[in-house]
């Protein structure tokens, strides 16, 4: 069976460039896998070899976040086998979780995908439900820790100050908190072990990625703050206290 971890290989947020337009770029920037990444890699990594399990990394991208160098990045941090998915353009956050989910298919035998919490959707948490909508799994994030036993997987998760333990009947897609792990640090011995692991690229047509069509950005602008009124209500009597307010919301158009 195969464990799966998608990881981004991306340029470092302190090296981005923003232009007067408010337009992103990373200009000539050496780029590493991202720092949720390596700790969903070490939280794969852990869970694979608990179980037995082959661990195969999965990242996803056009010509330039999907070079051969990502494969080699993700295998010197513990991966046995990397396959790079080659979109014709950079995928956004719908579309790298469909080509994510056509090779996760393609491999056949996954039980669990794993990825970090700020995968590919610049911090709208939407890439693990779109990888397991396009799955047809059900996902969890916010974890902590995970297993396999005799009765299938167990998952530990985060809500709202206290953890949860489920049982999960098949496989799933687990976001993980980066409180999971802690990544460990490479060595030379790790980048050269890398040298001798398999990896290949496959592009989006080979695994028959259905087309998604993009969302475009039309425009960009600065929000303007809001100014607070400083309006305090008295609340020495709880029910006049309610009064007064549901009558300042009712003339603001609030209510």
């Amino acid at each position: 069976m195969t464990v799966v971890v998608g990881y981004l290989w991306v340029a470092p947020p302190k090296e981005a460039t923003v232009a007067a337009d408010g337009t992103v770029s990373w200009p000539g920037a050496h780029r590493v896998v991202g720092d949720s990444e390596r700790v969903a890699i070490a939280f794969a990594q852990e869970l694979a070899e608990a179980s037995g399990d082959r661990l195969v990394g999965i990242t996803v991208g056009d010509d330039l976040t999907a070079a051969p160098q990502a494969a080699g990045a993700g295998l010197a941090r513990g991966l046995d086998e990397a396959l790079i998915v080659r979109m014709p353009q950079a995928p956004g956050t719908t579309q790298a979780a469909t080509a994510l989910a056509a090779a996760v298919r393609d491999l056949g035998d996954v039980r669990v995908v794993v990825i970090g919490s700020a995968a590919s959707d610049t911090g709208t948490r939407m890439f693990g439900p779109c990888l397991a909508g396009s799955l047809g799994w059900p996902v969890l994030v916010d974890v902590l820790d995970a297993g396999f036993d005799d009765a299938g997987l167990w998952v530990v998760s985060e809500a709202h100050g206290t953890s949860r333990r489920y049982r999960v009947d098949g496989p799933a897609v687990l976001s993980v908190s980066v409180a999971s792990r802690t990544p460990r640090q490479m060595g030379l011995a790790d980048i050269l072990a890398a040298s001798r692991r398999p990896s290949r690229t496959v592009t989006a047509e080979a695994l028959a990625v259905p087309p998604i069509a993009p969302v475009v950005v039309r425009g960009r602008a600065h929000v303007e703050t809001g100014h607070r009124l400083g309006r305090v209500i008295p609340a020495a009597d709880a029910d006049q206290a309610a009064t007064e307010l549901i009558a300042e919301l009712a003339t603001r158009g609030m209510l």
